[in-house]
């Protein structure tokens, strides 16, 4: 059956930063890929990661902070070629959480996790919500963040492919879609691993509750592939479309991550060379053909407190100026700003 592909992975450390002085951020990369595109896809990249060598492998994987910087252009023209392919990265900015914060994190979701408790109709649904709760407070500010972070770029991926891959050929995609994501640890099923799948769908449907996915009118009518499977006429229903859709792969046996995991560390190079000292910035443009970003979107950059300030989005500003560039020169593809506005 026709599917619409997801692979997600992540690039850098989501340790907040000691000091709002120091510069720190990591990067989720979500790579969506139509049926239509997936087969060639997929042989192409085999033929690309055959051609990589021994130093930009680790323990025979490669490895994305390993490319070399002609690797990295190389992969970059290849994704331009396949027009079925949505790039959506999300970078979770870690500097200006003040040690306050980074500590009540854990906490605050823990309370408002137990909050929500209450809404459960049933007992068992109460104290399910109430283990999840006592769960995520248990795990690491690193972990939490890192989930967050995860969901946010599920979100934005989905939406994006909505939006842009649901229409013409790429319709029948929808008949089915699958989520694959890096195995936070190596061994299936462990306490994180568990924790995430349910905290991501609890954010998801948080998050649509309040401003639900877009769909295009004229493209998801009664008879689309999505909306037959996926809407029930008055909501999408987030537990068929992603509860049981999600799926913890190991990289070194997913093409599909490790596409991810390389991309993602392009865009995590950018972000940690805002100078553009090392010339990180012009891979990242090349990279972003293959994104359905508006330049403003520049590597998708949020944080956990708020919406990202007019100080913090002007520290990313030569991504967002070198996109600018790229997309005014380029035979691009249709650009929307993530809150809807055309870019």
């Amino acid at each position: 059956m026709p599917s619409m592909h997801f692979f997600f992975d992540e690039s850098g450390a989501f340790t907040p930063a000691s000091t709002p002085a120091e510069h720190r951020a990591a990067v989720v990369m979500g790579v969506t890929i139509a049926d239509t595109d997936i087969a060639g896809l997929s042989q192409a990249f085999a033929n690309f990661e055959m051609s990589l060598t021994a130093r930009e492998r680790q323990r025979g994987e490669p490895k994305g902070h390993l490319l070399s910087r002609v690797s990295r252009q190389t992969l970059c023209d290849l994704l331009a070629g396949f027009p079925g392919v949505s790039l959506t990265p999300v970078t979770l900015e870690l500097s200006a959480l003040h040690r306050e914060y980074r500590e009540e994190f854990p906490r605050r979701m823990h309370d408002v996790l137990d909050s929500h408790s209450e809404r459960m109709i049933f007992e068992s649904g109460k104290q399910g919500v109430r283990q999840l709760a006592d769960q995520f407070r248990n795990l690491s500010v690193e972990q939490g963040m890192r989930l967050y972070a995860w969901s946010r770029c599920i979100r934005q991926a989905l939406q994006y492919a909505l939006i842009f891959l649901s229409a013409g050929p790429y319709a029948d995609s929808w008949n089915s879609v699958r989520f694959e994501l890096d195995r936070v640890q190596q061994r299936a099923g462990s306490r994180e691993e568990l924790v995430a799948s349910t905290m991501i769908y609890a954010w998801l449907w948080g998050w649509s509750a309040r401003n639900p996915f877009h769909l295009v009118e004229e493209i998801h009518t009664t008879t689309h592939p999505f909306v037959m499977h996926y809407d029930d006429g008055q909501t999408i229903d987030l537990n068929k479309l992603i509860k049981r859709n999600l799926h913890w792969v190991s990289s070194s046996e997913n093409w599909g991550v490790r596409l991810a995991d390389m991309t993602a560390s392009i865009v995590y190079q950018a972000v940690r060379d805002l100078d553009d000292r090392n010339g990180s910035a012009s891979l990242f443009a090349s990279l972003m053909r293959s994104s359905f970003y508006a330049h403003r979107d520049g590597p998708g950059l949020f944080t956990p407190m708020s919406e990202a300030s007019e100080a913090l989005t002007a520290k990313y500003v030569v991504l967002a100026e070198v996109l600018k560039r790229n997309q005014s020169t380029a035979r691009g593809r249709p650009r929307v700003h993530a809150t809807g506005e055309k870019g």
